[in-house]
């Protein structure tokens, strides 16, 4: 719960733009994912943590996309 499903939600669709744009495989999606789940910190549920949530998911999937690609 808390936050921890608009986390999936940015960094999936985060990931899924990188897939589409044969930027990384299928498998990729589940690892990029699973690293921004595991940065997120579960936090009371307002607009503003969600938003910043969301955030802060999506500029970890392309965070860690930049780190495997170099």
């Amino acid at each position: 719960g808390g936050v921890y499903p608009c986390a999936f939600s940015g960094a999936d669709e985060e990931a899924v733009k990188l897939f589409l744009q044969n930027k990384i495989t299928y498998p990729e999606i589940y690892r990029l994912i699973e690293s921004a789940l595991e940065k997120t910190q579960n936090a009371p549920l307002s607009f503003e943590s969600l938003e910043l949530t969301d955030k802060l998911a999506r500029a970890t999937v392309l965070d860690e996309y930049r780190r495997l690609k170099c």
